[in-house]
């Protein structure tokens, strides 16, 4: 088919589905393109979980067997009716140490567990495309996201997910990991086909660019299903997911704010789905207890409030917005963790001594008149509360990498009653019956939410909507459930059930609604109609009545800062590990290792099993329950923590210049001690940072603003990380006292200095000064030796090099340079050093330096380009490469150590590992007759260390021979052989111990394994 009536054919199927595709639920946000936007009802499902009671005798069986070999209890594993495989498995399988473990040697550790259970858990290895680790609490626990690719193109929505907590595998499940699809007759079409036919569905709306590459993806799709996934599951067990491959085209529509990306059927050129992936606030509510309301004291602007984490020249504000310098100082918007972009106009502002970036009345575009015109109440907010709530986060989150990273936020966009994330936040202009949703805390905390969403353990904005999960990021910042206030005059709608008094975007506390009752699961089912922010508030409740009802009734009794900081601690890391909060359909929404409430059952975990409860599962199970979004399985039981204390320390302030002193009583029981601060007008009701943890019973904060109210808790902890005891009282502090007299002692003079020629330029470098106020250097040149010197720099060099170009060939250049510091003293010149340029082409490297290939450590071991660090140990590139090895022909040597132990209707084969460090993997091969012919058992090579072969025939003897294989596909020979003979009532083995038994390993006993959490191990 030739090309132009290749694309005429698309562009007539695309009219051809035009009228059928586009009828879905009108969207929740206002775009000049909202009217393309389009979702096939194969892409939206619900699925069903099922227990193993549930499923046919013979099917039981299997999935019994299965479970047996892995270890689990059957009682609480779910299975994905649509995959057929397990969504939620609650092992007790030892992998790692139980803490301090590196992700490395969790990774290998789990990839090796995934590698031995291929086939109990319907997994082919092959498909699992990357890791993800992400370590809490020390390495005492880790969560894991897994994708998975076919043939390397990946499949968008289908994972797998795990815990490991103390060491121990707790929980896993897949998600949407059904069978892969079969081979297709049709070659997909072309990129530049799939966006032609992207481009014909948005006409006549003109596309400006585009905002990502296409890529080849599959997309899960379900078979058997009705509308929105809720009609007959007219499918077998494990054959209600298809997947269908796609082109992802991302597009940009002219006077339009979407981000829209296109699934093109990759082999028929139908348009599939056209979303725009930015994630919208929604335009009915605001956002913020620190709102333009002008209800006293948070709704009116606050004067003298510090830029903490500003950027000042080469230094960065503290937390307290000091920064130690003097002199005439500019800034703008901008530091290490947030830059703002202001369409009023760019900001900056410089001033001697200090910088106060002022007040003024009015909205948007205003100005206190000093600053620039970016200089908006919109710049001055969102500077502040993103910076606050990402320090926040960063307390429970020290690990994250997004949350050391810069943010980007626009505010003052020219448009009105919204805002969005799409890996920048963003924020309109007041209108439209709307304030500006840059001058609302809330609103900034919803929308860098969704950027914590979508840069935890599992990346991604979570299902079945991102939204909850925001407005709980807001909520635990704010202490209120009303998430934006005075985004609009009114209260909020409610999507039939009104707020009572809140006017933001929504209330996510069921009590202030006009019904008074939960917002569940089955509720969602029947008035959300798949709006995200009318689904998100099924969690969203959950993990508000977990934080102001559950804990804080008995028997828990907690005070509000103690649930605070617990559910700040579930949240951060069991929000984390939550691909899908909920899914299935109620009562049981939760039961997916994939849900929120799996997740936090696991952030709560004591002791490495989630079988036996853990410390506050009564809580979490009632306040998700609530929602119909728990689940039945485990059974629910309040264990651990034994022993936490139950008195709150006594906390003293004790104040100076910009520094608050705490002590505190000490308390029977404690382990440690957490200790929490917060700011302003709200003392300790509001969201607060985690400054650390001390087994002493003192803190000094340091680097905070003079006249401010800090405030502060203390929380005792019990023998595990989620054992929290009584909060102490709020205690404040401010800091008070003169600052240090003015500096006036000047750096030492720069030393090292050198000067080496080039081709009409010199190049200068010299060893860094060690003043730990060091602002930076001048460069100084002359054409007489001893001056007069000329400065060459505008601003203060940070390194230790300069480049001096523009010269004239044969004429001798001399410099000399100085250091100056926050103070603004110049040191005195430095040794001079002097250079004649020239067009003789450089020196030779010095015969020393290393070829390419070689191992190095830093660039100048290397003749060549450089030292690549990302080799092992660093290899030199960019000469000539290294001649290639020779090919390996040697093949590892053959396996030892193999047994084989007889089951029921099963042999467990078990070996020593080879210690070649190029070994790939073992090959098994199995026989009815000693000697062979053998057949080989394995698809893919296995890694670990064992194999169970299942589906054998009592009474009969079968005999096993192991090859090794290495990276260079070299098979071993053959070990020695080893047989055995199933059957129903196998023998222990005659040196095994019996149950109670001392033991230090599984293989000691007889029973299922040995219990290291005894004293000295117990057979159990």
């Amino acid at each position: 088919m030739n090309r132009l009536f290749r694309t005429t054919w698309i562009l007539i199927a695309l009219l051809a589905i035009n009228g059928t595709l586009v009828a879905q639920a009108p969207p929740e946000k206002t775009t000049v393109a909202a009217e393309k936007e389009l979702r096939h009802p194969a892409l939206d499902f619900q699925t069903r979980f099922m227990e193993v009671g549930q499923l046919s005798a013979l099917t039981a069986g299997e999935a019994q067997s299965r479970l047996a070999r892995l270890g689990v209890n059957a009682a609480t594993a779910q299975i994905d009716q649509r995959s057929g495989r397990f969504a939620t498995l609650m092992p007790t399988t030892p992998l790692v140490a139980a803490r301090g473990a590196s992700e490395k040697e969790v990774r290998r550790a789990f990839r090796g567990y995934l590698a031995s259970h291929q086939g109990d858990l319907g997994i082919d290895l092959a498909e699992v495309s990357s890791f993800r680790i992400t370590s809490h609490n020390e390495g005492a626990l880790h969560q894991i996201y897994a994708e998975r690719a076919l043939d390397g193109i990946p499949v968008r929505g289908s994972y797998l997910s795990a815990v490991v907590s103390k060491g121990s595998l707790i929980l896993l499940g897949t998600h949407q990991w059904g069978d892969r699809p079969a081979p297709s007759e049709r070659a997909p079409i072309a990129l530049d086909e799939a966006h032609f036919a992207a481009e014909g569905y948005l006409a006549p709306f003109a596309v400006t660019r585009e905002w990502g590459e296409g890529e080849l993806i599959y997309v899960v799709v379900a078979k058997g299903n009705g509308p929105r996934g809720r009609g007959p599951t007219d499918f077998a067990l494990g054959r209600g997911y298809s997947y269908q491959l796609v082109w992802s085209i991302k597009l940009n529509m002219a006077n339009d704010g979407g981000n829209w990306e296109l699934y093109v059927d990759a082999h028929t050129g139908e348009i599939l789905a056209n979303q725009d992936r930015n994630v919208y606030a929604e335009a009915k509510g605001g956002v913020l207890p620190v709102s333009n309301d002008g209800i006293v004291p948070d709704g009116v602007e606050q004067a003298g409030w510090p830029m903490p984490f500003m950027d000042i020249g080469a230094l960065t504000t503290d937390t307290g917005g000091n920064v130690a310098a003097t002199g005439s100082l500019t800034a703008s918007f901008s530091g290490p963790y947030v830059e703002i972009f202001d369409n009023c106009g760019p900001a900056s502002l410089t001033q001697v001594g200090g910088l106060n970036w002022g007040i003024s009345a009015g909205t948007d575009c205003t100005t206190p008149g000093l600053g620039g015109a970016g200089n908006t109440h919109a710049s001055r907010t969102g500077f502040y509360e993103l910076n606050k709530i990402m320090e926040m986060a960063r307390g429970q989150l020290p690990t994250n990498t997004w949350l050391q990273s810069r943010l980007r936020s626009n505010m003052n966009i020219n448009n009105t009653c919204n805002a969005f994330w799409n890996g920048t936040v963003n924020f309109y202009r007041s209108g439209g019956g709307c304030s500006n949703t840059g001058e609302i805390a809330g609103v900034f905390d919803h929308e860098w939410g969704h950027g914590m969403d979508a840069n935890d353990a599992t990346p991604g904005i979570a299902s079945p909507s991102g939204e909850g999960i925001a407005d709980i990021y807001t909520a635990l910042r704010l202490n209120d459930s009303c998430i934006g206030r005075n985004f609009r005059s009114t209260v909020c709608a409610g999507n039939g059930d009104p707020c009572l008094t809140c006017t933001g975007v929504r209330d996510i506390d069921y009590a202030k609604r006009a019904s008074g009752l939960p917002h569940d699961f089955s509720w969602s089912n029947l008035n959300c109609a798949g709006s995200v922010h009318c689904v998100g508030g099924v969690y969203s409740e959950a993990v508000w009545s977990l934080w102001k009802r559950n804990l804080q009734s008995p028997p828990y009794s907690m005070d509000n800062n103690t649930a605070h900081e617990l559910v700040n601690r579930l949240t951060f890391i069991g929000a984390g590990g939550t691909g899908t909060w909920f899914s299935g359909s109620p009562p049981n929404g939760g039961c997916a290792a994939t849900s929120g409430y799996m997740n936090y059952l696991a952030a709560d975990d004591d002791n490495a099993n989630l079988n036996d409860g853990t410390p506050h599962m009564t809580a979490i199970y009632n306040a998700f329950n609530n929602q119909q979004i728990a689940c039945s399985t485990p059974a629910v039981v309040d264990s651990g923590c034994a022993g936490t204390p139950t008195a709150a320390p006594v906390v003293t302030t004790t104040s100076s210049n910009q520094a608050v002193a705490l002590s505190w009583s000490a308390v029977p029981d404690a382990t440690k001690y957490g200790v929490y601060r917060t700011e302003g007008v709200f003392a300790c009701d509001f969201g607060k940072v985690k400054l650390g943890e001390t087994v002493g019973t003192t803190w000094n904060d340091s680097g905070l603003q003079n006249g401010r109210d800090y405030s502060y808790v203390v929380i005792p902890m019990g023998i595990a990380d989620s054992c929290f005891g009584p909060a102490s009282a709020c205690a404040t502090g401010v800091p008070v006292g003169t600052p240090p007299p003015p500096d006036t002692v000047p750096p030492g003079a720069p030393t090292g200095l050198t000067a080496t020629a080039g081709n009409a330029s010199v190049q200068l470098s010299w060893s860094a000064n060690t003043e730990p106020d060091l602002a930076g250097y001048s460069v100084y040149r002359a054409t007489v030796s001893g001056g007069p010197f000329t400065l060459l720099n505008g601003i203060l060099l940070t390194g230790t090099s300069f480049s001096d170009t523009g010269l004239t060939n044969g004429t001798t250049y001399f410099y000399v340079l100085t250091a100056t510091d926050a103070s603004s003293n110049e040191s005195p010149q430095s040794t001079e050093a002097s250079a004649t340029p020239t067009t003789a082409p450089p020196p030779p490297p010095p015969p020393s330096c290393l070829p390419a290939g070689s191992a190095c450590s830093v660039n100048s071991d290397c003749c060549s380009l450089s030292c690549d660090l990302e080799q092992n140990n660093g290899v030199c590139v960019g000469g000539a490469p290294p001649p290639p090895p020779p090919p390996d022909t040697t093949p590892p040597a053959a396996p030892t150590g193999v047994g084989a132990s007889a089951g029921n209707a099963s042999v467990q084969l078990s070996w020593s590992a080879n210690t070649e460090p190029d070994l790939a993997g073992y090959s098994i091969y199995r026989a009815t007759v000693s000697g062979g012919p053998y057949t080989l058992l394995n698809g893919a090579l296995v890694t670990g260390t064992s194999f169970s072969d299942t589906g054998l025939t009592n009474g009969t003897t079968y005999y096993y021979v192991l090859t090794a294989t290495d990276i260079s596909a070299n098979e071993s020979t053959r070990s020695t052989e080893v047989s055995a003979t199933p059957t129903t009532t196998p023998p222990p083995p005659p040196s095994c111990l019996p149950t109670g038994s001392a033991c230090s390993v599984n293989s000691e006993c007889c029973s299922l394994f040995c219990d290291l959490e005894q004293n000295n191990g117990q057979c159990s």
